[in-house]
């Protein structure tokens, strides 16, 4: 005949404790989940021409369009639909490589992948693309004041600032998208004060990734 089991078992007591450990990585996760859809609801109501028109709306008919085929050649690239160097955009024939002659946006090619799911228009990339770099500028401008002073209410404060300013919102209606990738500077700088305080090897590694992206 077996004993029942004891529910004050060393067994039982480690079984509660990794989901007790694991409660608050949830919760980390979903905070930042929130914030970001914060930002993003935000980007959306300041950029709502686009938010609502991401194949169709082009705020200038010059630079947005030559961006967004920029833009659409790396995903391209990225998906395995074209073969050769990605750095080959079809501007300045026969001049090969030309992308090489002007600021890659590689990274925004990347958070631009999602569309891919629903449709293949050039313009519905970069229009993404502009309302994810808005967004991600202030989720990582608020990282970075809360590791620096450890208050949620300033940081949040700092984000918004960050996030509206009259320069951003002004380039990317012209098109200028390679001047307003602001995400990748704040996230090199809450890194190295990451680094700085903790000396691990995360926080290094995350400011070299940053910093390579933002080019």
């Amino acid at each position: 005949m077996t004993d029942a089991p004891n529910p004050d078992s060393p067994t039982k007591q480690n079984h509660w404790a990794f989901l007790r450990r694991g409660f608050p990585v949830a919760r980390a996760t979903g905070t930042h989940i929130a914030l970001f859809a914060l930002f993003f609801a935000a980007a959306c109501i300041l950029k709502w021409d686009i938010a609502t028109n991401l194949s169709s709306a082009l705020e200038n008919a010059g630079d947005p369009l030559l961006m967004s085929r920029w833009l659409y050649r790396g995903v391209e690239w990225l998906l395995g639909d074209v073969s050769g160097s990605i750095f080959d955009i079809g501007f300045y024939y026969p001049l090969r490589g030309a992308w090489v002659y002007t600021d890659h946006i590689f990274a925004e090619a990347l958070l631009s992948l999602p569309v891919a799911a629903f449709t293949r228009e050039p313009l519905a990339f970069y229009n993404f693309a502009a309302l994810m770099t808005i967004a991600l500028s202030g989720y990582t401008t608020f990282l970075l004041v809360r590791e620096l002073t450890n208050n949620p209410w300033a940081a949040l404060w700092a984000a918004v600032a960050y996030l509206i300013i009259p320069q951003r919102l002004v380039k990317l209606s012209l098109g200028h998208m390679n001047l307003v990738v602001t995400e990748f500077l704040p996230l090199v700088l809450f890194a190295i004060v990451r680094w700085a305080r903790a000396r691990d090897i995360r926080s290094a590694v995350l400011a070299g990734l940053a910093f390579g992206i933002h080019g």
